[in-house]
């Protein structure tokens, strides 16, 4: 869930095989190449490594033969220095196998064994610009995982045992760090973690909240867009753009960009088709529908209520019918999510070493969840719980002092005024959630509305009302209720603990 740990190494190495150590590198590691220069004292005593006099003629080759092959397949080649390094004659022949091949007569095998060629030789001499050099010394700025350091060190000793090696202590304040962030993949769909770095990019060493976005919105969702008809069909939907996906089928670039979330679709359509047949009993905005399958299905009966100690979890509700008991259930769901945000927000405090930060939050959490408790026992008579002298005196300040004394000791005179600020987030991010039962009643009072104005009428007239009405219904309500969960995410949720300002690994390739 943290991004992998880096370490930050500079390489010094005479400058004649600088070329060969970043190939080595290129082909053994995984690393981020960054600008020597950034360094104030290595930019007043070096210059840049002067590239192949042939690079701005091979980058516009390159541009050229890229809108020839677009997005064809590439072979793997393994580069060396003698693939790697061309000359004028080299140079020559790819121009000439490019001109052949427009007009028809060139060999396309060759083609892209010379492109591969001609990438990793322009990409090669591209970065020699960020490496500072003296008269004899080159002096190579990297990022790698820290548990590759070694493997970094011996890809370097093969190439030159005289290559020398610094690693540089970060100067961290507030527990912050100039280090890239590396995430690595993992076995989730991947279209949450797309979600998440649409926001923003964590920093190296911040959460990543993917893996608790993947269990979450789908049931959010769910309970906004919860019909078990219209789940379905979006399900498949979903089953249906990933074999376009499959068979490599071109479109549009905004086309592109709804296809690509395939998966998305198919997780969000059986999460819905559930809860719209277990909790809704909704199939196309009818109720006897919903209950006909479910009969047919011989599926068991789920209990009304699921009580957990002194609360319960509403189990079988209706945003129509039974508003209140998904207004309650819109509110647990708000009371869980910021909570762990603000426990989210702790880890990442202790992970930085924030000890004060964590104090803080340590009284923002337990001040959240004691309004929380105080709501679930007094119900309606929650203001004049919480407005009682002895609440205030011993379960309401006790929390806001930690909290006010965590803050002010991490931000000094900020400190007070940012207490006061989350206090205030705090409601304002809690009846956001209602939001869950606006979006899902709207959904199911126009789903009604349609399957009833159809089912007066004879079958053939039916059948095209419900199915225009359902697009229409699909289309606005899926995405009204995909862009207002995103919200509850992104504000409600990820303002907590995400800061999204981290900046991406940039891995070094050739080709």
């Amino acid at each position: 869930m943290f991004p992998k740990p880096l370490t930050h190494i500079i390489i010094y190495a005479p400058k004649e095989n600088v070329r060969k150590i970043l190939l080595n590198l290129a082909n053994e590691c995984y690393i981020q190449l960054n600008s020597s220069f950034n360094d104030k004292t290595i930019a007043e005593k070096a210059k840049p490594i002067q590239p192949s006099g042939l690079l701005a003629r091979a980058l516009n080759l390159l541009q050229r033969m890229e809108n020839t092959i677009k997005e064809k397949p590439v072979p793997n080649i393994k580069l060396d220095e003698k693939i790697v390094s061309l000359n004028e004659e080299d140079i020559n022949y790819i121009e000439k196998l490019d001109e052949d091949l427009r007009k028809g007569a060139g060999n396309w095998d060759e083609y892209i064994k010379a492109y591969v060629r001609l990438k990793a030789f322009c990409n090669l001499e591209s970065a020699l610009e960020k490496i500072a050099g003296t008269d004899k010394v080159a002096v190579i700025d990297i990022w790698v995982k820290t548990v590759e350091v070694e493997k970094v060190i011996e890809s370097v000793k093969k190439v030159e045992d005289k290559a020398a090696f610094e690693i540089v202590e970060e100067k961290k304040e507030h527990g912050e760090t100039e280090s890239p962030t590396l995430l690595e993949r993992t076995r989730m769909p991947q279209v949450f973690r797309k979600l998440v770095l649409s926001f923003g990019t964590p920093k190296a060493n911040e959460l990543e909240p993917s893996a608790f976005m993947a269990i979450t919105y789908p049931i959010i969702f769910a309970l906004m867009f919860g019909d078990f008809g219209h789940g379905l069909l979006l399900a498949i939907f979903g089953v249906y753009l990933l074999l376009l996906q499959k068979r490599k089928v071109k479109f549009g670039e905004t086309l592109s960009l709804i296809i690509s979330g395939a998966k998305l679709y198919i997780i969000l359509g059986i999460t819905s088709s559930l809860v719209g047949l277990f909790m809704y009993r909704e199939a196309f905005g009818s109720h006897e529908l919903a209950q006909t399958v479910y009969e047919t299905l011989h599926l068991p009966e789920i209990p009304e209520n699921l009580v957990l100690g002194i609360t319960y979890i509403p189990l079988r509700l209706n945003p129509i019918e039974t508003p209140l008991r998904l207004a309650r259930l819109s509110l647990l769901i708000a009371f869980f999510q910021v909570s762990f945000g603000i426990i989210l927000s702790m880890i990442n405090a202790f992970n930085t070493r924030r000890v004060w930060k964590a104090v803080g939050d340590i009284g923002w959490v337990t001040l959240y969840l004691t309004i929380a408790y105080l709501f679930f026992v007094n119900g309606r008579n929650v203001i004049s719980a919480i407005l009682n002298f002895n609440t205030i005196i011993y379960f309401i300040l006790p929390p806001m002092v930690i909290m006010i004394f965590g803050r002010i000791m991490e931000e000094k005179v900020n400190g007070l005024l940012e207490t006061m600020e989350q206090v205030i987030s705090l409601i304002s991010n809690t009846f956001s959630y209602f939001r869950i039962l606006a979006i899902g009643a709207a959904h199911a009072l126009f789903s009604k509305l349609i399957f009833d104005a159809g089912s007066t009428l004879n079958i053939f007239l039916f059948i095209p009302i419900l199915a225009f009405g359902t697009i229409i219904i699909m289309g606005f309500e899926g995405l009204l209720a995909f862009l207002h969960c995103l919200r509850l995410h992104w504000v409600e949720w990820f303002m907590k603990f995400y800061s999204g300002t981290g900046t991406t690994f940039q891995p070094l390739k050739l080709v």
